[in-house]
């Protein structure tokens, strides 16, 4: 698959590759077909999501070779339907996880298991602990 896939970059073709999670969020099998991809997107359900409110999704970038700073930021999607139109809405996401970051660190976990407990790396959970400090001038 890495080689077709190789291939298709040389022959300048893009391809988009819908691979699923398993059970513990994270992809099944192999890791090896990510290696030459360009670009990973990974959708998620807002926590507080609920479903009256129709199409509404996180993308967090897990890999992104071409994109840099706010480009790269996850953000959250959503679409409604005014007058037989579709409505696409983008912005950033919620504020809650940097609330439920906060609150787990604040209740004396470590950086490690508030990442665990949340479903996400260290270093975003730094991010949204740091974004919600002060900053210092």
């Amino acid at each position: 698959m890495q080689a077709w896939l190789v291939a298709l970059r040389r022959a300048g073709k893009s391809v988009i590759l819908v691979h699923h999670a398993g059970k513990s969020g994270q992809q099944r099998g192999t890791s090896k077909r990510e290696d030459v991809l360009d670009t990973i997107v990974e959708v998620r359900r807002p926590q507080d999501y609920v479903a009256s409110q129709g199409i509404r999704f996180e993308l967090h970038f897990q890999k992104a070779r071409q994109l840099y700073g706010v480009d790269a930021e996850p953000f959250e999607a959503s679409c409604e339907v005014r007058n037989d139109q579709a409505l696409w809405t983008r912005g950033p996401i919620s504020n809650i996880r940097q609330d439920e970051a906060r609150r787990l660190r604040d209740g004396g976990k470590s950086i490690r298991e508030v990442a665990a407990e949340m479903g996400t790396s260290k270093s975003t959970v730094t991010r949204l602990l740091d974004e919600q400090e002060p900053q210092l001038l």
